[in-house]
């Protein structure tokens, strides 16, 4: 209502009650009416004199989410801003400012509970103080930041403190925030966007940074919200336009309100800034330097006379973004417009303050100078302005009046250089702080920019004229006007120039000249030159303000410009001569020389060209003033704390991008970031950058190195990377508990064989009593076991709230392992999100042959994991100038002849530019000057300097220049490779011959920066690692060792740490002394040395082998041979030389050296005297044959090896079936003679002779079941006649479980094969070995168990047995129980989808196992899952995704893999109708048609299940000729088979059984029994959970009534049936039926 009074809207504020923004206000979009009443600061509620709600604005905007993350999004939408002014009632009428962001649902909640209060009804506060106010807000939901820059924490912090405990925030928002906070991966802020997107959106919101806090503007109404309230419309008010301050409406007599809100309103401009013009440049510089009180209502006047020039200021403003020809129009009216104001100004009221004077004249500026207008304080940092002329729009800009008003009502006092006062004197250089040096620095970059965007808008048609040219005498910089547009005829001569160097080269050096003046004036107070003879201040130099600035009138101010350049020419001398015109440089008040040095290169006229260039350097300095801007303070007696400053690079200068890359790839989950370049580039720096950075973002970062010098060592970067991890992962008091749990769970006792491995790793490990065991591995598939037993404690141990980054440096000389195992956690899709590997290398040293690039390209080809490379290049010229300068903390354009020869000498390598600016600094050539408080050189000199041209070399003659014992200690530190143990070092100086300390002298190498010192977290308490800085440091180190002194340095050291260990020390430092004793091998003469050196290069091979390091375990092996001699074979030293050859061969196979080991292995035959000594010999020879495929070989040698050990064997090609059957009475007549009992309490096997015949019998029979499988009869029988006869050993378990299969297989006898696989069961847990526990399940659970017990009962030990055969190494036996696993789900209808993924996951494990032929054996069930998953073109087909014709091929030549796709086939044939080709194919399959194998129940089974159902079918329908009589014996032995089976398991066999026998009925005419046969096979399936053949029951159910006419019931089975094909995931199948019956 527009008659409202002042006192009742504010009573009765209109939206109170609704959380709403009105879009309609006067205030523009999005502000609000309505005037809540707060009391600031802690006053008390309702003081209506106290405080005033002027404006409040929701701090969300409609970009926030293209910018921001989703949780931010969210609590910006929980805030608002507002502005309040504040009387604080001491009678001086004075408002103070106050702009803060409080919470919307708090606010919202107060404006309800204040009009409770005034119709009684509050409600009290809670027992937590909910509802309790403080100023009209909850305490918790208000922010007060000082500066824009402060708002994004502030919010942070509000967001962990108010957001979820705020009693008033909505159970929406609540919910969405928890939701978001546990969100596995966020959506993150766009990194390069969010931090200018927070200011942009804060100003256009209107919060700006003022001296005095942060202000709010307005757009398009001065104060409009304030008017709204005042007359109740909202309008403008009278002063006739938009910009013009509302008037107020008459007070209420009863109380004193409308003065109260007259002053309120008034003051009100220290909020809001009006959005139509800026501050002066005289304005910035005034009130940043002196700020004296001035009166209130002397602004208020102020205020009152300038509102036409206000209006008048707006209408050039609109001008300005008209076209460029109202450019020409405004430049030509300037000039009168300024006069006349000016004179007005001259003959005013007297009530003007002098501060008010300063504002006339005045005229528009260009809106690219807004982050001007945000005054002294820290600038905007925005994108370079738009031209006038561009399309978008000016934005809002704040005018003279309110930045008067602003700094009047907060108590200030405008000062002008020019009003004949003192100036203020700049602090001394002991006054001077960080936050002092940096408010200046940014006021001068507010008045460079403000400059270079008045020269942006002159008109191209008129002369370029400088503002600061246009300055009567007597007259400041600061009186030039803001919005400089032309270039009008005023006092004095005009001259031409070009902006921005171009045009008239001298006109813009002696602008440049007159900046560098104003600037030293802004940081001293007064002119560089003033108070010396001849200097421009005048004779009275007490006199500032006369002639202050050096713009003369006239004449004069050319003058004045010729005699500056001749006084900086002659301050150019460096102060040299009497009376010559010099200045004192900045650096002589204390300020940073960075700074120093920009002014003096302006004032003398060289190093810069354009105002575009001081503007960048002194961005440079705000941005990053920590370096450029500190403050050299001088002590007592003159001491500078800087005088021996140290030269400190940032080693990511330069590199953001590639950071941010890095960055990004965290963010995103990739598994594997790859870092290349040439040595020297930054590579480790920048990874250890994003190591800081994740840290900080909750993540664990560990690294580690490949060494050169180490190369043989296995995993050695990764181990030692994983023992920090393990270290950090037990010194974490919250989450250590949860890993050793997860750990307890998941490894179990594996969880022993790592820690013995990583020592920090026993704090993680629950040991009780158990020791932890070393890693003891095997056989070709130790390597598997390894790398699950790695992956499965980082899927234990690394979660997706606290991910882990492992950075591996120098991939180039990693080892193979180690590559595997990267190749493995990468491609882990568990691990995906929660691990990410960066591995760092030099790709001028990886060719198309190297190890690591074979390991990226097929990380890339298998398509799993996601990987991302990031190359570094030497930096250009412009990067080593950065780099330069920000080293020496001077100005980039000040060290630009320095980065040239730097670049020029260096090529931009970084490491080499840190040692040749260090090189330079040690020899001169480089010095700090304690006078000018700057590094100082001489360019000429620093280019006629002999510098190695070489990093090495320079290094090596730097390390020269160090103390003899320097040198010493690093000779020492480089022979043990790019780091050493201090432990190890220790050891050393135990030596009497060592009168110097080693580990002190490298202290010393240290403080030069050659060596970095870490201190170690290990349990082991070894004290620490001392690691080169770079291995090019390490390279130089080890060239001091002269070349032919090296091979006698290293067994110098070696023979000392041998000597000087004691045995504790010896084992746990045995590699580094038998490395160091092999380099100095060529100098030992003496051969008992040699033979224990031999000896100790044994223990290392074992030592190694055990960490599956098979290849140092190679070379140790090797290294030990060559030191054999012919004459250690026949004297005390025959067992070493017989472990050495033999283990030697052992290794060399699982390496795949076949020509090696079978040099080595004919050497033990060839030098052994009996056969113990050969068996180990025979053993590899064995396992190398097959693995060969030369079956044939290897059984003739496995049969020879067993006949000298007593147990003979007919030859390969001479087993017959009464051989067979006569092993089997034999064991048989042994078995009659012992009870279950004794069976189970037999004896172990002592006798040494008989444990390798049953080693041998294990090892032989796994190659015969695929290939001799004549003799898996009689290796089984002879297996169990030697547990009966000799006792047992871990290995009679697989002879017994074999036995057993035989029995179930050959003999029918499936009680008896029951009894014996429950003997195996029981002798493998009497041992409690987990070596063949593998092997045990597969034949118990997949040949024997299966004819007895529910085959749904053998899937999860097979599932079981997978995972350990893993963990053991048994990876072939591991990857059978998953072909047992997936042939027994198929048997009991488990879904086939899910199977499906079980299967690929086991295809992936065979791969990286390389059991390829047992991902054959596989294929046949993943084609015939694919097949009913409705994935191939014709399902009837075994052949598509998986089965290729180069597929089918290979398995038809493969009897087993045979025996199983020919069972698939006839299974398609028959569900798809194809009755005939089903019948052919099951006469095809003689494997199990002729028993002349071991067969497994599935496969069994199911051939005569279906062999018989299509022979039913195919007589019924008579297809191709068949008649009944024809089929009739295939159809008896299937039924017959099929009941002797039901007999024994019924679970299994009982619904086949039944419905064969419907069939038959149905066959034989008799329909009723049929039915009743029909529907007992349906139940019975139903309730043995065999949901196939449930379907199959219904769907012969549905054909047999459909024949019969009965389509009501048979198509009701056919939808049940439909639907139990659909359940098991048969989709083709399910299709089928709709396609034929529907």
């Amino acid at each position: 209502d527009a008659a409202t009074s002042p006192g009742e809207a504010m009573a009765h504020p209109p939206s109170m009650s609704s959380s709403r923004f009105d879009d309609d206000g006067a205030g523009g979009e999005g502000w609000s009416k309505s005037v809540a009443l707060v009391a600031p600061h802690g006053g008390e509620t309702g003081n209506y004199d106290d405080a005033v709600e002027c404006l409040r604005r929701p701090l969300r905007q409609p970009d926030d989410r293209r910018y921001l993350s989703e949780l931010m999004c969210l609590v910006r939408e929980q805030l608002e801003v507002f502005a309040t002014v504040h009387n604080r009632g001491d009678g001086g009428g004075e408002c103070l400012p106050i702009v803060v962001l409080r919470c919307v649902h708090c606010a919202r909640a107060r404006e309800r509970e204040e009009a409770e209060e005034e119709e009684g009804t509050a409600a009290e506060d809670d027992e937590n103080g909910h509802g309790k106010r403080n100023g009209g807000v909850p305490v918790s939901g208000v922010l007060s930041p000082r500066s824009t820059s402060k708002v994004y924490m502030a919010i942070r912090n509000w967001q962990r403190r108010h957001m979820m405990t705020c009693p008033r925030m909505p159970r929406e928002a609540r919910e969405r925030y928890v939701q978001l906070k546990s969100a596995p991966i966020q959506r993150r802020s766009v990194k390069k966007e969010s931090s200018r997107y927070w200011e942009d959106s804060l100003r256009s919101i209107g919060i700006i940074d003022t001296p005095d806090g942060l202000r709010l503007m307005r757009p398009g109404y001065a104060f409009a919200g304030i008017a709204a309230v005042g007359d109740g419309s909202g309008d403008k008010g009278d002063g006739g336009d938009d910009g013009g301050f509302p008037a107020a409406a008459p007070a209420p007599e009863k109380d004193n309100f409308g003065a109260t809100w007259r002053g309120a309103t008034e003051a009100a401009a220290t909020v809001l800034a009006a959005p139509s013009t800026v501050p002066t440049m005289g304005d910035i510089v005034a009130s940043s330097i002196s700020n004296p009180r001035l009166n209130v209502e002397d602004s208020r006047k102020v205020a009152a006379e300038l509102l036409p020039e206000q209006q008048q200021l707006e209408q050039q403003q609109l001008e300005l973004e008209q076209p460029s020809s109202s450019l020409q129009l405004a430049s030509q009216n300037l000039e009168h417009d300024s006069a006349t104001h000016f004179a007005a100004a001259r003959a005013g009221s007297s009530s003007l303050s002098p501060a008010a004077e300063r504002l006339l004249p005045m005229t528009t500026r260009p809106a690219s100078v807004e982050a001007a207008a945000a005054g002294p304080g820290r600038p905007q940092r925005t994108k370079c302005p738009p031209r006038l002329d561009d399309s978008h729009p000016a934005p809002p800009l704040l005018s003279d009046q309110a930045l008067l008003l602003n700094a009047e009502a907060s108590g200030h006092q405008l000062s002008s250089f020019s009003m004949g006062s003192h100036p203020p004197q700049a602090p001394s250089s002991l006054e001077w702080t960080g936050e002092s040096v940096l408010s200046r620095v940014e006021l001068a970059q507010c008045v460079v920019k403000a400059l270079t965007s008045i020269r942006k808008v002159e008109p191209s048609s008129s002369a370029s004229l400088s503002p600061l040219r246009f300055v009567g005498a007597g007259e400041t910089l600061g009186q030039v006007p803001r919005g400089w547009q032309g270039a009008p005829q005023r006092r004095g001569k005009q001259t031409g120039g070009a902006p921005n160097g171009s045009g008239n080269d001298a006109s813009t050096k002696d602008d440049l000249i007159d900046l560098g003046v104003e600037l030293y004036k802004i940081f001293v107070g007064h002119g560089p030159y003033e108070g010396q003879e001849g200097g421009e201040a005048g004779e009275d130099s007490g006199q500032w303000g006369k002639n202050q600035s050096h713009f003369g009138r006239g004449g004069r101010q050319e003058q004045g410009r010729s005699k500056r350049r001749a006084e900086c020419s002659s301050a150019t001398t460096s102060m040299q001569g009497k009376g010559s015109i010099t200045y004192v440089p900045l650096s002589e008040h204390g300020l940073p020389p960075a700074l120093s040095g920009l002014v003096s290169s302006l004032l003398e006229g060289r190093d810069y060209d354009s105002l575009g260039q001081v503007e960048e350097d002194l961005r440079l300095m705000t941005d990053e003033s920590d370096r450029y801007l500190s403050v050299c303070r001088l002590g007592a007696g003159g001491d500078s704390s800087a005088a021996h400053p140290r030269i400190e690079f940032d080693s990511l200068l330069g590199r953001e991008d590639e950071l941010a890359r890095l960055m990004e790839s965290y963010d995103h989950g990739v598994g594997l970031v790859l870092v290349s370049g040439y040595s020297g580039t930054g590579k480790s720096s920048l990874v250890r950058a994003m190591g800081e950075r994740v840290i900080e973002r909750g993540a664990y970062f560990v690294s580690g190195k490949f060494d050169a010098m180490r190369q043989p060592l296995t995993l050695s970067a990764v181990l030692s990377a994983l023992n920090d991890y393990c270290a950090i992962l037990a010194c974490d008091p919250d989450g250590a508990v949860a890993v050793r749990e997860r750990i307890a769970v998941v490894m179990g006792d594996d969880s022993l064989v790592l820690a013995s491995l990583l020592p920090n790793m026993t704090e993680l490990v629950k040991t009780g009593d158990r020791v932890a065991a070393p890693a003891v591995f095997a056989g070709g598939d130790c390597m598997w076991r390894l790398m699950l037993l790695f992956r499965t404690f980082f899927r234990a141990a690394v979660t997706r709230t606290r991910p882990l980054v492992v950075a591996l440096d120098d991939l180039q000389w990693s080892d193979p392992v180690s590559l595997n195992l990267m190749t493995t956690l990468v491609t882990d899709t568990e691990l995906s999100g929660r691990l990410v590997i960066v591995g760092c290398y030099r790709d001028n040293e990886v060719g198309e042959g190297h190890p690591l690039r074979g390991c990226i390209d097929g990380i890339r080809r298998g398509g799993v994991a996601r990987l991302t490379s990031v190359h570094l290049e030497n930096f250009d010229r412009d990067g080593v100038n950065r780099l330069v300068s920000h080293a020496l903390r001077l100005a980039p354009r000040t060290t630009r002849d320095l980065a040239e020869e730097a670049t020029h000498k260096t090529g931009g390598n970084a490491l080499f530019l840190v040692q040749f600016l260090g090189t330079l600094r040690d020899d001169g050539l480089l010095r700090y000057s304690l006078a000018s408080r700057r590094w100082e050189w001489d360019i000429t000199k620093v280019r006629e300097s002999e510098i190695a041209d070489d990093v090495v070399d320079l290094l090596t003659a730097k390390m020269l220049r160090l103390a003899p014992e320097v040198h010493s200690g690093l000779r020492i530190a480089a022979a043990f490779g790019a780091q050493s143990e201090a432990a190890v070092l220790q050891i050393l100086d135990r030596a009497p011959e060592n009168v110097l300390s080693t580990l002190a002298a490298l202290d010393i190498a240290t403080s030069e920066g050659l060596l970095v010192k870490s201190s170690s977290e290990s349990s082991s308490g070894s004290g620490g690692t001392l690691r080169f800085s770079h291995d090019q440091i390490q390279r130089a180190a080890y060239l001091l060792i002269h070349a032919a002194e090296r091979e006698s340095f290293h067994l110098r050291l070696g023979r000392l740490l041998w000597k000087q260990s004691t045995p504790e020390e010896m084992d746990a430092h045995l590699f580094v002394v038998v490395d160091q004793l092999h380099r100095g091998i060529g100098m030992v003469s003496d051969p008992k040395e040699k033979t224990n050196i031999a000896h100790l290069s044994l223990l290392a091979g074992k030592k190694a082998l055990g960490m599956s390091s098979f290849l140092p375990a190679s070379v140790y092996m090797k290294a030990g041979i060559g030191l054999l001699s012919d004459d250690d074979w026949e004297n005390a030293n025959r067992e070493l030389c017989l472990d050495l050859y033999s283990t030697c061969a052992e290794t060399e196979y699982i390496l795949g050296e076949e020509d090696n080991m079978q040099r080595h292995v004919g050497e033990v035959m060839k030098k052994a005297c009996v056969l113990e000594e050969k068996l180990r010999a025979y053993y590899t020879l064995i396992q190398s044959l097959c693995t060969q495929n030369e079956t044939t070989d290897a059984m003739n040698t496995a049969l020879e090896v067993l006949g000298c050990l007593g147990e003979p064997f007919p030859p390969v090609g001479a087993v017959t079936k009464p051989i067979m059957i006569q092993s089997i009475g034999k064991t048989q007549k042994l078995l009659s003679t012992k009870t279950e009992k004794e069976l189970l309490e037999l004896d172990v096997m002592t006798d040494p002779i008989k444990t390798e015949a049953m080693r041998f019998l294990k090892l032989i029979f796994t190659y015969s079941f695929s290939k001799k499988i004549e003799y898996i009869s009689l290796f089984s029988c002879r297996m169990v006649q030697l547990s009966l006869s000799h006792g047992v050993s871990s290995d009679s378990a697989f002879g017994f479980a074999c036995y057993g299969m035989i029995l179930c297989g050959q003999l029918a006898d499936t009680a008896g094969g029951y009894r014996f696989g429950k003997l195996a069961l029981s002798t493998m847990n009497r041992f409690d070995t987990k070596e063949n526990l593998a092997r045990v399940v597969a034949i118990v659970h997949g040949f024997i168990f299966n004819w007895t017990e529910p085959i749904q009962a053998s899937l999860p030990c097979h599932k079981n047995a997978v995972a350990i055969g893993l963990s053991a190494g048994d990876t072939e036996y591991a990857m059978f129980n998953a072909i047992m696993y997936s042939g027994n789900a198929l048997a009991s209808g488990l879904p086939l989808g899910p199977l499906m993924d079980e299967m690929r996951g086991h295809r992936m494990q065979m791969i990286e196992c390389k059991q390829y032929y047992m991902n054959t054996m596989q294929t046949p069930h993943r084609q015939f899952a694919l097949n009913l998953l409705g994935r191939s073109q014709d399902p009837s087909k075994l052949a598509g995704e998986e089965m290729d014709e180069g597929v089918i091929a290979l398995i038809e030549d493969r009897p087993t893999i045979s025996a199983m796709a020919l069972l698939y086939r006839l299974w398609l044939y028959y569900l798809f109708g194809k009755y005939r080709a089903a019948a052919e194919t099951a006469e095809r399959n003689v494997v199990v048609e002729r028993d002349t194998k071991s067969t497994r129940f599935a496969i069994n089974c199911n051939h005569y299940f279906f062999k018989g159902l299509a022979a039913m079918a195919l007589a019924r329908k008579e297809e191709g000729g068949g008649t009944m009589a024809e089929q009739l014996p295939v159809i008896e032995l299937a039924i017959a088979k099929m009941r002797v089976w039901a007999a024994s398991s019924s679970w299994n066999c009982q619904h086949k059984l039944e419905l064969m026998e419907a069939e038959r009925a149905y066959l034989e005419g008799d329909a009723t029994l049929a039915a009743q046969l029909y529907e007992r096979a349906v139940t019975t399936a139903a309730d043995h959970r065999f949901v196939h053949e449930e379907a199959l029951a219904l769907e012969r159910a549905g054909i047999f009534y459909l024949e019969r006419g009965d389509r009501s019931t048979a198509s009701g089975l056919f939808v049940k049936s439909q639907a139990c094909y659909s359940r098991w995931g048969a989709i083709a199948k399910a299709e089928h039926i709709q396609e034929l019956y529907f």
